[in-house]
């Protein structure tokens, strides 16, 4: 069964905890969210391998008992903490699209929001290449993967279908391909930076550039206000 990746655009940190982990109404919910955030922090800085209840337990300084009477089983719990940063990296760009007026400035909210969402949150950078990996591997990450990538997919056709054209409008295969190869641009770019080095701010406006040239290619006159 699918789960529902339905969120408001300008959802906070708050709203998409609840998302994840529906709340309880109990004071375990501020402790399950420090426990998600533990777990990303570990997963990027020191490598999956170093995810523990123990790891946990002395993070937060409590015991390894208080994380297992929270969640049960470690796999799931890395799942929850790599789903919770699925969400915040959606909510970030769609924030940026909803608060652009015009067609041309909402691309480039998807594109600033990619890279906003890494900046602000910079141990979700590491978390997220492993998030890729197991999404290779594993049917859960895999179908958390493709359900994020095909709500950023619909968004930017939609985008791209607002776009003036040199031909006139475009089917929605077309334009939900080239939504698929602008969002292996930007990740691409992005872990350029993060494995070979580089600022993000360079690789903003390669990107930028980027989708430009292949937005040409198409048809699409795009220009970044």
């Amino acid at each position: 069964m699918q789960q529902n990746m339905t969120m408001k655009s300008d959802a906070n940190s708050d709203d998409l905890f609840q998302l994840v982990l529906p709340p309880s109404g109990t004071k375990s919910d501020a402790k399950k969210r420090l426990i998600l955030e533990a777990t990303i922090e570990i997963l990027a800085n020191q490598g999956i391998e170093e995810i523990t209840f123990e790891s946990l337990g002395d993070k937060l300084q409590t015991t390894k008992a208080n994380i297992r009477y929270h969640f049960h089983d470690k796999d799931e719990l890395i799942f929850l903490a790599v789903k919770f940063m699925a969400f915040t990296a959606q909510s970030v760009t769609a924030t940026m699209v909803k608060n652009a007026q015009k067609p041309q400035d909402k691309l480039n909210g998807v594109i600033l929001g990619a890279y906003r969402h890494l900046k602000t949150n910079p141990s979700h950078v590491r978390a997220f290449m492993m998030y890729f990996y197991y999404a290779s591997i594993f049917s859960n990450y895999r179908e958390l993967f493709t359900q994020s990538r095909m709500i950023g997919q619909l968004r930017l056709s939609k985008i791209l279908h607002d776009l003036p054209r040199r031909d006139g409008q475009a089917s929605v295969k077309s334009l939900m391909l080239l939504a698929d190869q602008i969002q292996n641009l930007i990740t691409g770019q992005i872990f350029g930076v993060v494995l070979l080095g580089g600022s993000f701010s360079t690789s903003t406006a390669q990107t930028q550039n980027m989708v430009k040239a292949l937005l040409a290619g198409e048809g699409i006159k795009w220009q970044v206000s």
